[in-house]
């Protein structure tokens, strides 16, 4: 089975921190920058998504494409 088959029967709410060369530091300073729009595009977005995280706190959801 594929990871979109896991993520879609278990309604996954997937996010990656989308930066180069990450540190602990750059990962957290990516969250904490990002906490109220995670919390936001929680709220207003249906499981399952997998949405990127950037430095900036900006958030990106991204088109989901079953390949099976």
């Amino acid at each position: 089975m594929s990871f979109l088959h896991y993520l879609n029967t278990y309604s996954g709410r997937v996010f990656v921190i989308s930066t180069q060369n990450n540190t602990a530091e750059t990962m957290i300073e990516c969250i904490v920058n990002a906490k109220n729009r995670i919390m936001r595009f929680i709220e207003k977005n249906e499981a399952p998504f997998i949405a990127s995280i950037y430095r900036n706190g900006s958030l990106k959801k991204h088109e989901m494409k079953n390949r099976e």
